[in-house]
């Protein structure tokens, strides 16, 4: 390959990595500020809480229709129109006058965010050779896990040293010149020909579809807190519901629809979309549930905490374009499978050795756990942009990151949820700084939960296998 193209190629994989980046950095960078912000605006926590949520809705709710719209309209020319948004975004939080502004700003942003979202792994799909499509979409999810693992050090840092609004304000720079990059190597859409009818955009699949996946975000989001039998609760669930439905029904209706569901009949894209939406689910849970148990059964400070989860980003980060890299000359369902049931080991380790003393077990679990994960992202990703073609490719990474993003919610609602209850039944109603509470009374509970993830992972590794191949045969060998 001439050095040109190599050269082209791999601003390219830079331009889009950067996107991700961003995107993830700026999902977590915001989380350590809100005392800080809450203080300024002099907001109550309702109202700061908003403004993480209202990122993660704009951003969850619009990939289906930003994926369609990005392959009737040019993925290049949306991915920079995404990068427009998210840095205008980014500097409308920054000047924020008032706790409203900044949450209408973030908005902005995770609609921003959604457009890269919705562009990146299409990108790299159909302008990176097959043969560097593992590699890059290990580099992909290696700058994914970068933007999370320095989200909060580096929000603490801007926000102790500068100031909470150059956490937004930092993306200027970099945004200008992404648009910049992203304008100069990624190829333009093709012209249609003049006498080809393009029919017309489905607005009202687009509707439900957010309005569906909206509602269940908001109810999962705040059933804790108002409680899950409430009716506002209940009402989210059930209108949820209605929409998925109503949604689905005019799918299978219109000319032009929003998602082609034949496409999820397709075992060789469900298969590892499920086994996706299960890996997230059990980081997510994870990430939720280890600071507790290292706060309450290892007793470290906040501080010693997140210098120790380090572990494991530093892993996630190494690790993914590795396996991108070996996802090219080995089959990718062998590594997504494999990738899987060293995440279900993990957990089983882990359950059977959080009690013993020390860290090192620990430690170890945090490794083998991230070297699952890391191997497993790239190469499913490469087996679900596979199942599109030129058309539907930015539909297809708009349904992958959706599922990611559910998985992540449902996920750390899911844990919460049965997590409560087992301290509930542990401390008998006592507060977790109360002087009648007993952290070691938590060991059975954590063990069950950990347990609990091990088998999911082994339902994901089962998914992970019957990628690529006739599911309802093997279904039937395994379960006759």
């Amino acid at each position: 390959m001439p050095a040109d193209e190599n050269s082209k190629d791999v601003l390219i994989i830079f331009s889009v990595a950067l996107a991700t980046f961003m995107g993830r950095l700026d999902s977590y960078i915001v989380n350590v500020s809100l005392p800080t912000m809450a203080r300024y605006f002099d907001s109550s926590l309702s109202d700061i809480s908003r403004v993480v949520f209202i990122y993660v809705l704009a951003a969850a709710s619009t990939l289906l229709l930003f994926g369609k719209w990005a392959d009737r309209t040019g993925l290049r020319r949306f991915f920079i129109w995404g990068y427009i948004l998210f840095t205008g975004g980014s500097l409308l939080c920054g000047v924020s006058a008032s706790i409203d502004m900044l949450t209408i700003s973030r908005f902005v942003q995770g609609l921003g965010s959604s457009m890269l979202a919705a562009t990146s792994l299409a990108i790299i799909s159909r302008h990176i050779p097959r043969e560097k499509s593992g590699r890059a979409f290990g580099i992909f999810t290696s700058a994914s896990a970068l933007g999370i693992t320095l989200g909060a050090p580096l929000g603490g840092f801007i926000t102790d040293y500068i100031s909470w609004h150059w956490i937004f304000l930092i993306n200027m720079p970099i945004g200008i010149a992404a648009i910049v990059i992203a304008g100069k190597v990624i190829p333009g859409k093709i012209e249609q020909e003049r006498d080809i009818i393009v029919p017309p955009f489905d607005f009202p699949g687009a509707f439900l579809s957010m309005a569906a996946i909206s509602l269940l975000l908001f109810a999962l989001n705040n059933g804790q807190e108002y409680g899950w039998a409430s009716v506002g609760i209940i009402s989210g669930f059930i209108f949820s519901a209605l929409c998925g439905v109503a949604f689905v029904v005019r799918e299978k209706r219109v000319v032009s629809p929003l998602i082609d569901l034949s496409l999820l009949g397709n075992p060789r894209l469900y298969c590892p979309l499920v086994a996706n939406f299960i890996i997230y689910m059990t980081i997510a849970a994870h990430n939720f549930l280890i600071p507790f148990y290292l706060d309450l059964l290892k007793h470290m400070t906040p501080a010693r905490i997140g210098l120790f989860l380090m572990i494991y980003s530093v892993v996630f980060v190494i690790v993914p374009p590795i396996a991108g890299r070996y996802s090219e000359k080995t089959n990718p369902v062998i590594i997504s499978t494999l990738a899987m049931a060293i995440t279900a080991f993990s957990f089983f380790f882990f359950s059977f050795t959080l009690h013993l003393q020390g860290l090192f077990f620990v430690v170890a679990f945090f490794v083998v756990r991230a070297i699952g994960n890391g191997m497993f992202v790239p190469p499913n990703n490469v087996l679900i942009m596979k199942c599109a073609s030129e058309k539907d490719e930015g539909t297809i990474s708009g349904i992958l990151n959706t599922v990611t993003y559910l998985g992540v919610t449902i996920g750390v609602v899911v844990f919460e949820t049965i997590f409560s209850q087992i301290i509930h039944q542990s401390r008998s109603d006592q507060t977790l700084g109360s002087p009648g509470f007993v952290a070691d009374n938590l060991y059975p509970g954590f063990r069950y939960i950990f347990v609990t993830l091990g088998f999911i992972s082994i339902i994901g590794m089962i998914f992970s296998y019957l990628t690529g191949v006739d599911a309802k045969r093997k279904a039937k060998e395994i379960f006759p």
